[in-house]
């Protein structure tokens, strides 16, 4: 006959299973009780002992069995003598094994009303200022200890300057401000196109020289009549020089009868100003014109009195000469306005000095013509300035990829530094190439947990004879043992890791 079955939960143990087999059997339910374990608790699996489920019962003069989904609990049950099945109708339906009859025992008073997961019993309660008293005392005694022990064991030092070299590499970085990331493949960074302009005023003096007349020459000349009647030669009748490439003219200036076969003289005076028009005896013999078929002209004394002066005048080289300083100072003032931009002087861009260029001239202006005189000239111009910025931490990302490929095994990039080279190449303001020269310092990688675990409990020339030969050092370690007595007298260092002080350096 089914007495009771039993239903545990999560919060249950063996004891408190046995007082509810207890409380079963004084309520005069001594049959066959069943006791079913919760089907996903691990906690009462791990604290539940079949052999005392199975004493219990026995000592109450019932029997009892178990069901449970597990297997492992059904093979546990079975192997303490507990019958085990998988459900509850198949308990009871089930012919148990009959047990040995055990006479159930009498008891003086009644049981005490079941508490689920009472251990008040197991865990007596004490007061709350003792539980906190014990626990100061215990902390202050392993501060103690832990003080004692921190000052009286030796304590080890170990200086290492780890081996250090320099290494460079030049490559070339593409600026275009077109991109919206660094590319690492094509060494691409971003880049901000800048802009500003420039406008200014420059006089220089003339460096060009022209000749200007001052005087024209004058002088006598001699025409032959070849007519057997008189012939009047009339006044500004050209006369001119044959020899020469060009020509010197000079015109008469009177009138002048010549008798029949005969000659006479008449007064001349050259067609232009200047030295240039003073010729020797015998230089003028041509006669320009009508006249030229009536008489014959000859000088028969020099002419002279001709004269000249050489002044200042503009040249295309004071052009070009005045455009070429003005244009410096306004691209220098241009780039030191780009380099005022908020976010240059900050540090955010870095303006490449080799991208800067004139986008356009808006204004030249010369207040002179080539040639003419004048003693200055001046010059009006405007322009407009453009260049590239790009953030020092683009650059930086592809210095440090790039020289990071040379970095010896065994080694880490200590620190790095850029140079910013020359220009590459150029498109339309938009992509320009510069070259970039990178420097940076490697160190030897030595791991502090390797040095404890290599000198530890050795003497000092010992673990200054193993880490040299271990480590690449750029000099001797530097070994000490304190406090001193622990030095003279063990001359070792610490056998316990945590006591030895590791400091590692790198030095180029």
């Amino acid at each position: 006959m089914i007495g009771k079955i039993i239903y545990l939960t999560d919060e249950d143990d063996v004891h408190s299973l046995r007082d509810r087999l207890a409380w079963a059997a004084s309520s005069g339910e001594t049959g066959r009780l069943i006791v079913v374990m919760p089907s996903r608790s691990q906690h009462i699996y791990e604290t539940m002992h079949f052999d005392l489920i199975r004493r219990a019962g026995q000592q109450l003069g019932c029997e009892v069995a178990l069901v449970s989904s597990r297997m492992n609990e059904r093979r546990l049950s079975n192997e303490a003598g507990l019958p085990s099945y998988r459900n509850v109708r198949q308990a009871k339906q089930a012919r148990w094994e009959a047990g040995t009859e055990v006479k159930p025992l009498r008891r003086l008073a009644k049981p005490r009303r079941f508490i689920a997961n009472s251990l008040a019993r197991l865990f007596p309660k004490r007061s709350i200022l003792r539980n906190i008293l014990r626990v100061g005392v215990a902390l202050a005694t392993v501060t103690a200890l832990g003080g004692i022990g921190f000052v009286l064991l030796p304590r080890g030092q170990v200086s290492l300057v780890a081996s250090s070299q320099n290494i460079s590499t030049i490559t070339t970085v593409a600026l275009d401000s077109r991109a919206t990331k660094v590319n690492l493949l094509d060494h691409t960074v971003p880049a901000q196109k800048l802009e500003t302009f420039a406008e200014g005023t420059l006089t220089i003096p003339t460096t060009g020289r022209k000749e200007v007349s001052a005087s024209k020459a004058g002088g006598i000349v001699t025409f032959f009549n070849l007519l057997n009647q008189p012939y009047t030669v009339p006044q500004n009748s050209v006369v001119r020089t044959s020899g020469g490439s060009t020509p010197i003219r000079f015109i008469t200036t009177h009138n002048q009868e010549i008798p029949p076969l005969g000659r006479a003289e008449v007064r001349v005076q050259a067609n232009e100003e200047g030295a240039a028009s003073n010729v020797g005896a015998n230089q003028i013999n041509q006669v320009e014109g009508v006249p030229s078929v009536a008489v014959r002209v000859i000088n028969q004394q020099p002419i002279g009195g001709g004269s000249g002066k050489t002044v200042k005048a503009v040249s295309r080289d004071d052009y070009k000469k005045s455009k070429a300083i003005l244009t410096a100072q306004l691209l220098k003032e241009a780039t030191e306005k780009l380099q005022k931009e908020p976010d240059v002087a900050k540090g955010n861009l870095y303006l490449i000095p080799t991208s800067i260029f004139i986008a356009d001239i808006q204004n030249e202006t010369y207040d002179r013509f080539a040639t003419e005189v004048a003693d200055e000239l001046r010059l009006d111009m405007r322009i407009q300035v453009a260049g590239l910025a790009v953030s020092p931490v683009s650059l930086s990302e592809i210095a440090r990829a790039e020289i990071s490929k040379k970095v010896p095994r065994g080694f880490s990039l200590v620190e790095i530094e850029m140079d910013r080279g020359d220009e590459v190449e150029e498109d339309t303001g938009t992509r320009t190439k510069v070259f970039v020269t990178v420097r940076g310092k490697v160190g030897a990688e030595i791991d502090p947990v390797d040095v404890r675990n290599l000198v530890r409990g050795k003497t000092i020339a010992d673990a200054q004879t193993a880490l040299q030969r271990n480590f690449p050092l750029q000099r001797p370690p530097q070994i000490s043992v304190s406090p001193s007595w622990a030095a003279s007298l063990v001359n070792r260092l610490p056998f316990v890791p945590m006591r030895i002080q590791v400091d590692v350096k790198r030095e180029g």
